[in-house]
């Protein structure tokens, strides 16, 4: 059956159905039709079968068969958002079992396993709660990644899982000073416009009150000799 005819049927239906439609709703928003496709898929049969039933009006309320269509699709849920959130983790500890990581970088493979394995406890613990699993999801992602480029490193060097691990922290810390000097470049840069900005402005003032001090004498001078010229008036009227 369609998306659409499920949808509708249990819009029809949302008194009796509503604990199903919110979890058939959050397994939409995990991508389960992507992700957990014939999962999914069977239970919207079974929701399409309580949904005939109630239009021809020949079901009776079953509540443990609603809990158990309800259940599936959290489980799916779930599944789903596994998939969705730890993804591309699951990917890269993969790749570097293929690879060999599991016996040339033997710690940081079981490391790996281990955040995973975390991080999907997280998320089946509070699925519809991001901000409760957001930092095992992180934490898994991270250490994928070093896992993959670390397993590189010795690989290609032909080195122990140690030295290959020394050479990839000499890199993080590397990356780090660089990303600091960066900052504070941009930092001194910053801080350099904000000066000249000021020297600007200053000299802006300067120049505005060097004008009124010239104006302000040109008005002193022509005022002196306005004195003068009344004084020598007066001196021929007395002659």
């Amino acid at each position: 059956q369609s998306v659409r005819e499920v949808h509708s049927i249990g819009e029809a239906n949302s008194g009796v159905l509503k604990g199903v439609l919110e979890a058939r709703r959050y397994a939409l928003e995990a991508q389960a039709p992507q992700f957990q496709k014939s999962e999914f898929s069977a239970a919207d049969r079974d929701l399409h079968s309580i949904g005939e039933k109630m239009e021809n009006g020949k079901y009776e309320t079953d509540a443990s068969e609603l809990t158990k269509l309800e259940k599936n699709y959290s489980v799916v849920d779930i599944a789903a958002r596994k998939r969705l959130e730890l993804g591309t983790a699951r990917q890269m500890i993969e790749s570097a079992h293929k690879a060999g990581a599991k016996k040339k970088t033997p710690g940081l493979y079981e490391a790996a396993l281990a955040k995973m394995a975390s991080a999907e406890q997280a998320i089946e613990m509070s699925p519809q709660n991001a901000a409760g699993y957001e930092t095992a999801k992180g934490e898994a992602i991270s250490s994928a990644k070093k896992l993959s480029e670390v397993f590189a490193i010795a690989k290609s060097n032909g080195t122990s899982e140690d030295a290959a691990l020394t050479i990839w922290n000499q890199a993080q810390q590397l990356q780090s000073s660089r990303a600091a000097l960066a900052d504070s470049e941009a930092t001194a840069s910053a801080g350099k416009e904000q000066m000249n900005d000021a020297i600007m402005a200053r000299n802006a003032r300067i120049d505005s009150q060097s004008e009124s001090i010239t104006a302000l004498k040109s008005e002193n001078n022509q005022y002196a000799n306005e004195e003068e010229l009344k004084l020598k008036i007066d001196e021929i009227k007395k002659t």
